[in-house]
């Protein structure tokens, strides 16, 4: 579904707001993504995201003009622009009003899903992922909102309870090794890269499309394959010393046949 400016503005009707509570603490913020608002502190905010430390109180900011101004310190709403990325900025902002439209053609509600699972490392909250699609945008929000740190460390919490990150990187470890990369995660790097270790006759680490990462996985690979190549020589080893040394070994029926005749002699 395509989405202007207009469509997803501040005089549209809105979802009810999403809370965001701290003990002590009254909500000062309201990001409005898209259509839905949500309620939050000033103080979470800059102390998770790098972005909002800096521009929550930049200079060219103006007093809010929204309609949650009243309400609150900070009121920030959605902006598509021409190139139909979207972003977060002060209601007040100049350019806002007679910008130029631009046009959204993604999934919006999963936009604000996304948006929302980012909010809840940011204040320490368990983090639902039912979908590689919503993990990846949060990882791209993340990263522009300059909070990559507090998703990562949100995301070693659950991440061995999260079915969708485990089958993942089962599945596709060779896409999902480089978004750990960006996370600097290193528990979602090791599981991804042990997978891309196999199959044994095809590994996965051969379809990593960054070639940096490809040359470290393929010298992992080859360290593998040496171990086998050692473990399998001994095994060969052991086995060989065995036949040749097999007449000196007790049989399990020699071994029977002589305890049976000895309880016979008795």
């Amino acid at each position: 579904m395509s989405e202007t400016l207009a469509d997803v503005g501040v005089d549209q009707p809105q979802a009810p707001p999403i809370i965001f509570t701290r003990p002590g603490l009254v909500p000062d913020v309201c990001l409005k993504v898209f259509h839905q608002p949500f309620h939050l502190h000033s103080a979470a905010l800059k102390l998770k995201s790098v972005f909002f430390c800096k521009f929550l109180d930049s200079p060219d900011k103006l007093a809010s003009s929204g309609h949650s101004a009243a309400l609150f310190k900070y009121d920030w709403v959605t902006k598509i622009d021409e190139d139909g990325t979207w972003q977060l900025v002060c209601s007040s902002a100049p350019k806002l009003n007679g910008s130029k439209e631009g046009v959204f053609t993604g999934d919006i509600e999963s936009e604000i899903r996304a948006f929302e699972i980012l909010l809840r490392a940011m204040y320490g909250r368990s983090l639902s992922i039912d979908s590689t699609t919503l993990f990846y945008l949060a990882v791209e929000l993340a990263d522009y909102y300059c909070a990559l740190p507090v998703l990562s460390s949100a995301l070693n919490v659950v991440f061995y309870t999260n079915l969708v990150l485990i089958e993942a990187t089962y599945h596709e470890p060779h896409i999902l090794i480089k978004t750990a990369v960006k996370l600097r995660n290193a528990v979602l790097y090791r599981e991804c890269l042990i997978q891309t270790m196999g199959p044994w006759s095809q590994p996965q680490y051969k379809e990593i499309e960054d070639e940096s990462l490809r040359r470290i996985a393929a010298a992992a690979h080859s360290t593998l394959k040496d171990m086998v190549s050692e473990t399998q020589y001994s095994t060969i080893k052991s086995l060989d010393w065995a036949l040749n040394y097999r007449e000196y070994l007790v049989e399990p029926t020699f071994l029977f046949e002589t305890l049976w005749n000895t309880i016979d002699g008795v």
